[in-house]
């Protein structure tokens, strides 16, 4: 997620960001991202645990906006959710499955939400990036039909049945350890890869330090 934030701002420096980040606040890790959004030049937002659902619902609005004004040319805006499984407020609720027609006069539900921006935003430049542990922690926020929209996946070793459920093919349960496998909805294409480790501090403050310093010399150059 780390080196994922830093490629896309380094390759669109137009680049919002939110991210939510659900690492616990026992693990080494914990905090780095906000860290980098608060370092990057590109305007970032490191949502607090009791902002998730205002974060998810103004992106979902932006993503409206957009689509009702016909915008497709607009700067990218990228949703960042790490460890997925820890955001219960965005699950799936149990009558998501029952046959009772919605009440119009009760606001949409972080799900409905999150599913909208998974449907209509790429379209209109807001992606949604998520990193989660397990195939049913996965179910228990997206259906079916929403996880269809994520084009892009990256599997780690899982079980035969998971990564049937996840690309049709068995292939997740072979990779072995220090492998990952790239999958390609739209192109139906499968790539084995060694994925990265995670980003050291000083790498994180070079690579940022470079995108600031760009950022201040574009400023310079148009004043």
């Amino acid at each position: 997620m780390a080196t994922a934030m830093i490629s896309l701002a380094a390759h669109r420096p137009d680049a919002r960001f939110v991210l939510l980040d659900g690492t616990p606040g026992d693990d080494p890790r914990s905090g780095e991202l906000p860290r980098i959004t608060q370092a990057l030049p590109n305007e970032a937002l490191a949502s607090s645990w009791g902002q998730v659902e205002s974060s998810i619902a103004e992106v979902a609005a932006e993503v409206e906006r957009r689509r009702d004004e016909g915008i497709t040319d607009a700067a990218p805006l990228y949703l960042l959710i790490h460890d997925l499984q820890r955001f219960r407020q965005i699950r799936k609720g149990e009558d998501d499955f029952s046959f009772s027609t919605p009440d119009p006069n009760e606001p949409p539900k972080p799900s409905e939400l999150l599913g909208t921006i998974l449907r209509d935003g790429p379209v209109h430049g807001v992606h949604v990036i998520v990193w989660v542990d397990t195939l049913n922690n996965l179910n228990r926020t997206f259906d079916r039909a929403t996880l269809r929209e994520l084009e892009h996946r990256v599997l780690f070793q899982m079980s035969s049945a998971d990564s049937s459920t996840l690309i049709d093919s068995p292939l997740a349960n072979r990779l072995g350890m220090h492998r990952a496998l790239l999958v390609s909805e739209e192109a139906g294409q499968l790539e084995k890869f060694r994925p990265y480790g995670p980003p050291s501090e000083q790498w994180v403050r070079d690579a940022v330090g470079r995108l600031g310093r760009r950022a201040s010399g574009s400023t310079k150059g148009s004043a």
